[in-house]
Parts: C-alpha cells; structure tokens; sequence
C-alpha cells in the first residue's frame, strides 16, 4: 500500500458526503426539483401557477390578485381576467390557499423580478390574516417555488430558524424544503407519477383567469354561532360534511382570544408592532403605477363573533387605514357584507371559511365595480 496517498484518500472519503449534500442543495435550489413536486402540496399548487405563467400566451402581465384561500373562492377571477381582455388587458389569479404575508412578500420580489409592467395589484385578505406575520412553518413549502435563495435573510425575519425544528431549517437549505416531498415521492411513486401526468394534461394557463366551482351552501341548518355547531353534536340527521366544519372551528372562550386594545391605545406589543410595519412596508413596496387594492373579504359570523377578539376588525383597520388616507392604497372593506343583525347568509358560503359560487357572484356585483375604479380602469 501507498502510504503517501492514504491520508489524500481519507480525504476524498470524508469530502465525497459533502460534496454530494452541496451538489444536491445546488440543485433544489436551481428548482431542478420543483416539476416533480406532489401537485396537491402547497409547493405543487406554487409550482402549477409558476407552470402558467411561463406559459408563452403570457407575453405582459398588467394586475395580478394574491391572496389566500379566502381570495381563492371569493373573488371572481374570471370576470376580472375577462374585463382586462376586453381592454387589451391582462389580470391574473395568484392567489393560493395557505397564502400569508410571507407568501405576498415573496411573490412581490417574484413579480417585481420577472415582470416590472405590472401595473397593479388587487390582495384578498380578511381581517383573520392580522393575527400575526407568523401564520406556520407550511408557509415555507408554498414559497420554496418562488425563491432564488438570496432571500434568506429576509425569510428568517418572518420564520426564523428553530433548533429542534427541522422544518424550520428550510428557511437557509433548499434541500430540507424539499426533503418531505422527496420522502413522499420514494415512498408512493405510482400515485405521484399518475398525479403528475394528470396535471400535465391540464392548461395551467387557464387555471389563472377561471373561478373555483362550489355550489354547496350552509342552509341545512342554522349555523350563524359556534354555539349552534355545538347543539349539532349527537344528531346523526346532519350532513357529516357539516358536522366536520363545526369540528373544525376553534373553540375559544372569550377571555382567551386575543385582542388589540393596548395595540389601538398605541401601544402594541412586539409581536403586533412586526405585523404592522411587515404588512405596512410590504404594501408600500409594490410600486406600481396603480397603488395597490386591498380587499378585505367577508367573513362568516361564527370567526367574527365567537372565535376572533372583537376589535380585530378595527386592529386591521388601523393597520390599512393610514396607508388608504395617504392614498398609499386602496381599502375595500366588506368584513361584514354577509352578516345582518348577527345571523350569516348561509347561501353565500360552503363552509366557515370560504364563499360558495352565488356569495361570490353577490359580492363581485359590489366589488368588480370597486376594483375597476381602483384600478383605474
């Protein structure tokens, strides 16, 4: 044996591993990845709206909407897209479900990066999104898509990194991002092979100017209060898919939802004064020639009255209001569109959180004529 090469051997050993983990964060990072990802994770439904808007039919885009699941089903898309059409327009639909102020900042630097026409931007929120900047460690699959990795810094600001927390790691490694999605596809090739040539069948295209179809409603029976889900508990003559919307609504007591009044006294805690400077920065940022339209969608009475602390709504407020005065952005408040004298229009929606096909169809009768000013249309 060669003692002369044995320590350079060793060497090459110990560096092969590392070497390998850098080739592969290389890689997740260039998005080599990101064709392959489940198509129903948070990170396949980023990567089908990025697959649509590399689509060769978009040659400009002029507005976008983001928001979350909420903008998802509440706004019409399709009337939106349709209206800027006949201008010789474009507007797209970006908004995802899962969606929160990470999301919106790093499809900003997204937008910003590869399409500086835009012209406008509408956001479809609801006063539910002002808890916090923080709204889960998900988060981070929905925005690995849209990065380039010179963003960490600014990540770690929204979801820091946690030791213990490997999901967390995600926020600096592309390839922990993707570890969980990999594991899933070693272990059920068939079904995302199958998964995936489905939705390469579909026009990805298509799926940013059209509405998301529901026609189920809530009026099987009365569901205006947590209160009334409860009653529900036991009766075997209700929809089980009722039965599991009431299970999934948080239960509350009063004295443990968490309200705003030192924050609307001036004097907000650390938590609340970084939600309102990352909300307030990141509507400033957009620069856009039309300033930017904020929606806040209506909401069902069960989160207004029973689960969210009463002055959330007026927390929210004081977050967008100042911008809105200084002409900064556009505030269309429709919280409580839906809600009359504390009971919710059951056919507006088809669960607690999300409008139905006709709540939809009744708000954009108020809204797109909002929109269409705001835009400058």
């Amino acid at each position: 044996m060669n003692l002369s090469r044995f320590p350079l051997r060793i060497l090459l050993m110990l560096a092969l591993p590392v070497l390998i983990l850098l080739a592969l964060e290389w890689a997740f990072r260039a998005q080599l990845w990101s064709p392959y990802a489940k198509p129903d994770s948070h990170a396949g439904t980023s990567q089908r709206k990025l697959e649509g808007l590399r689509d060769p039919r978009v040659q400009q885009i002029d507005f976008v909407t983001l928001g979350d699941s909420r903008a998802v089903y509440g706004i019409d898309h399709a009337a939106l897209f349709a209206a800027a059409q006949a201008r010789g327009q474009t507007h797209l639909n970006l908004s995802m479900p899962g969606s929160h102020w990470m999301t919106l900042i790093l499809q900003q630097q997204w937008l910003k990066r590869e399409h500086p026409e835009l012209r406008g931007v509408v956001v479809g929120l609801s006063v539910s999104s002002f808890g916090g900047v923080f709204n889960g460690d998900y988060e981070l699959g929905i925005v690995t898509p849209w990065r380039t990795w010179q963003d960490t810094n600014r990540v770690a600001e929204l979801i820091p990194l946690q030791r213990g927390k490997p999901e967390t790691y995600a926020v600096a490694s592309a390839l922990m991002a993707w570890r969980d999605d990999v594991s899933d596809l070693l272990q059920h090739p068939g079904p995302r092979r199958k998964a995936l040539a489905w939705w390469s069948q579909q026009d990805h295209w298509l799926a940013l100017q059209s509405n998301v179809d529901e026609q189920r409603d809530l009026c099987a029976v009365p569901l205006h209060r947590v209160s009334d889900c409860d009653a529900l508990a036991g009766r075997s003559d209700v929809e089980p898919r009722l039965q599991q919307a009431c299970a999934g609504l948080p239960r509350v007591p009063v004295e443990q939802r968490w309200g705003h009044a030192a924050a609307l006294a001036g004097q907000p805690t650390e938590a609340e004064a970084t939600l309102r400077d990352a909300v307030q920065d990141h509507l400033r940022r957009w620069g856009t020639e039309r300033p930017p339209v904020v929606v806040l969608l209506p909401m069902h009475g069960t989160w207004l009255q029973d689960v969210l602390a009463s002055d959330r709504h007026a927390w929210a407020l004081s977050i967008l209001r100042p911008l809105h005065e200084a002409g900064e952005i556009v505030l269309l408040d429709h919280t409580w569109d839906f809600i009359h004298e504390g009971q919710t229009d059951c056919h507006a929606f088809w669960d607690f959180y999300h409008h139905n096909n006709a709540g939809r169809q009744r708000l954009a009768e108020r809204l797109s004529p909002e929109v269409a000013a705001a835009l400058g249309e």
